[in-house]
């Protein structure tokens, strides 16, 4: 599993849709949490070029909520673990 969080779309390195297709072909899993905090759409961007189909983004939408996304999102992670 590789899990990303950003404020912002690719500005440096790989392709990132190279990349999530690379992991999806080796089975990993990548998730991630948006924020939003500065009005750009994110969210968007992370579901089509970097989360695989079967990981996930949260979306903070402030710097308040990113301890909620943070939380959100391990619990999400966990609960697959354990089942």
């Amino acid at each position: 599993m590789i899990d990303v969080s950003g404020d912002g779309t690719q500005n440096a390195g790989d392709d990132t849709r190279a990349v999530q297709t690379e992991a999806e072909r080796q089975g990993v899993t990548i998730n991630g949490i948006a924020s939003e905090s500065v009005g750009l759409a994110i969210t968007g961007f992370y579901q089509r070029g970097i989360i695989t189909t079967d990981g996930f983004v949260i979306t903070a939408r402030s710097h308040r909520e990113y301890p909620r996304a943070i939380r959100e999102k391990l619990i999400r992670e966990l609960a697959r673990v354990i089942g």
